[in-house]
């Protein structure tokens, strides 16, 4: 053999041996952080998980992810599903596991088990075989990258009462498991009847959301969210959603030891429209927006945290509010306006609470802490449609309260300083 065949055989054994250890490091550097994973898992209130290894070696790592939350978990971050099972109890899902595990890199796909668990239970009820979903992902041992995505196949229940159509649904999520995920969500939508009339109709979800890790709290620093429409049919009421569409944002700001917060929110609503024999109404072109200033990032964190207890939450939630209170916050109205029945509404204003330790102890304590403006601008059309509107609309007119413009519409600015109301410049009774 000349040199060149034994360099190649030598360049080949190399190849092959690096990309073994290279497999050996990544399956390595994964079982470490599989236990690392699980005990954080388990430190979750009301979280039990387990991971009971299959068949394993050099290129697989198989095996079975059992989860057992608890019945009040349940019931506080999926209410639906306590109301699947009938009553408040604890969900138990056991999870197949494949993974095939590379240089660096792990793929793997799952599917829970329909034969056992919570799923079980539930597809006997709705006399389902097995539910038609699969997840896959790609995981980067060394920089822990993750990459997957959710597919569940158009399904269907069918009872005596009607049935229950549900379209695809494809989510994707790409980031790392402890510090940020960008998920994407595509959802046709469903739809629920029977042979006399379709009561229910979800037109296509669409939405992108990202979540950050803070102290173990997961915020959502950016989100945008767009619903196609809603139909609810019944023979006493139909209700009618179209073109809805939400975003938001979460921005810091402020030193290192005192981190501020702002909440921004913005929601459009195209048509939503009520007839039946109660109600009769359309609201066109509805828009909101507002920001939430200068909260503290700490008693926020705290806030959100103390919803996750299971003891002492109340007095917990009580003290972040406090935290937050202290520390003087911002309420901003950009803009709320629609048309009721053709008719305008229009508002925007402000709320802010200044700095204070001292506890609030009553209502007068706030007022004095509190200076607000709110101006409001609608058509006399929309008082004409309230109930005895025109007979209250007079005396505010005539006091002061409310300002009739040469265009017709009615206009009020209310405002609140040092515990004094007025509106119009006209004082207020508190």
């Amino acid at each position: 053999m000349n040199k060149t065949g034994i360099a190649a055989v030598v360049g080949v054994f190399v190849l092959g041996a690096g990309y073994l250890g290279a497999c050996w490091l990544t399956g390595n550097i994964y079982d470490q952080q599989l236990q690392q994973r699980m005990q954080l898992w388990n430190q979750q209130p009301g979280t039990q998980v387990e991971w009971q290894p299959g068949d394993a070696g050099l290129w697989h790592r198989d095996g079975v992810l059992h989860v057992t939350l608890s019945a009040e978990r349940v019931q506080h971050y999926a209410p639906f599903l306590a109301d699947l099972q009938g009553e408040p109890q604890p969900l138990e899902l056991f999870i197949q596991v494949q993974q095939g595990v590379g240089a660096l890199t792990i793929q793997g796909q799952a599917q829970v088990d329909s034969s056992r668990g919570s799923l079980a239970s539930w597809l006997k009820k709705a006399k389902l075989q097995s539910l038609p979903h699969q997840v896959n992902w790609q995981f980067n041992a060394i920089n822990q990258h993750l990459q997957g995505d959710v597919r569940l196949d158009p399904w269907k229940v069918v009872t005596d009462e009607g049935r229950v159509e549900f379209a695809l649904l494809k989510l994707q999520a790409s980031g790392t498991l402890d510090q940020q995920v960008d998920i994407q969500l595509e959802w046709d939508g469903m739809s629920a009847g029977n042979e006399a009339t379709q009561l229910l109709h979800l037109a296509p979800v669409r939405s992108e959301i990202r979540f950050e890790n803070n102290a173990g709290i997961w915020l959502s620093p950016a989100y945008h969210i767009q619903l196609a429409g809603v139909r609810y049919v019944s023979p006493e009421q139909n209700f009618t959603l179209q073109q809805w569409d939400g975003q938001g944002a979460i921005a810091e700001q402020g030193s290192e030891a005192d981190r501020r917060l702002n909440i921004q929110f913005n929601s459009k609503v195209e048509l939503v429209e009520m007839k039946g024999q109660q109600q009769n109404f359309t609201i066109d072109k509805m828009a909101l927006g507002l920001d939430l200033q200068n909260i503290d990032k700490q008693g926020y964190l705290a806030l959100l945290q103390s919803q996750q207890a299971s003891t002492l939450g109340q007095m917990q939630t009580l003290a972040a509010m406090q935290q937050i209170a202290s520390k003087g916050l911002a309420v901003t109205l950009d803009t709320l306006t629609l048309d009721y029945n053709k008719a305008n509404f229009h508002a925007q204003g402000n709320v802010a609470l200044s700095a204070d330790q001292r506890p609030v102890l009553g209502l007068p304590q706030l007022l004095e802490r509190l200076q607000a403006q709110l101006d409001l601008v609608a058509m006399p059309e929309l008082v004409a449609q309230l109930p005895n509107g025109e007979a209250m609309l007079k005396p505010m007119l005539s006091q002061g309260y409310v300002k009739q413009g040469n265009d017709g519409k009615l206009s009020s600015q209310l405002k609140l300083t040092g515990g004094k109301a007025t509106a119009n410049g006209v004082a207020l009774p508190l």
